[in-house]
């Protein structure tokens, strides 16, 4: 996952699975080097920014969303405490595969939310901004096979999610009824030929009880 700060930091964020990180990487003067903001991570994936906050939030592949300070602070508020550089948001079961996240900044804290998504789960997800009220807004139809990326357009309310098998759609936040499946509009259609039949024939027999899984090291 990356993500570009503000553009006066002239800066992004990115993960590293491989080597268990959060990096910065300058944008402009790449003789500059890539800074190791957090290490000891496992299989780290998406990445969202709130710069207001200078906040970050990232997911781990076996079903985790951390929360940590953009420039590498103490984010544990009680100094008699000791130092905390992340804080674990959501703990989902460990076979649902996390990638994509996002975030809805507008309006009060309090209505703000992180959205993501769920490959093997198959669902589309979203909580409050400290992990709380975890809630399905989309899959509940059984007509999703392998979500992963997702973006939340702001102005627009609307949530873009892609599936692994070549689609992206999207649906409008407003619409989301905690317990019904909303209407989604497929923007882009880039399944072709066996992948386009695989996924067809893994949700027929999805929806009558079949269950499939990506690998934890797909």
């Amino acid at each position: 996952g990356m993500a570009l700060d503000i553009p006066a930091k002239k800066q992004m964020y990115a993960t590293d699975a491989n080597e268990g990180t959060v990096v910065i990487i300058p944008t402009e003067d790449m003789a500059l080097p890539i800074k190791i903001l957090l290490r000891g991570l496992r299989d780290p994936r998406g990445i969202a920014l709130d710069t207001g906050a200078r906040e970050l939030y990232f997911t781990e592949l076996t079903g985790k969303i951390y929360r940590a300070s953009m420039d590498g602070l103490n984010i544990e508020t009680n100094p008699n405490m000791p130092v905390k550089m992340k804080q674990m948001l959501v703990r989902r079961p460990s076979k649902v595969r996390l990638d994509g996240i996002s975030l809805d900044l507008s309006g009060p804290r309090r209505y703000r939310k992180i959205y993501w998504a769920e490959a093997n789960s198959n669902n589309i997800m979203r909580s409050s901004l400290d992990g709380q009220k975890v809630e399905v807004i989309a899959g509940l139809d059984s007509g999703l096979m392998f979500p992963q990326g997702i973006g939340f357009d702001t102005a627009a309310k609307q949530v873009y999610f892609s599936e692994y098998f070549g689609k992206i759609y999207r649906l409008s936040s407003t619409d989301i009824e905690i317990g019904n499946e909303p209407s989604r509009t497929k923007v882009i259609d880039a399944s072709r030929g066996a992948a386009s039949t695989v996924r067809e024939e893994m949700l027929a027999l999805t929806k009558v009880g079949g269950q499939f899984f990506f690998s934890v090291k797909d």
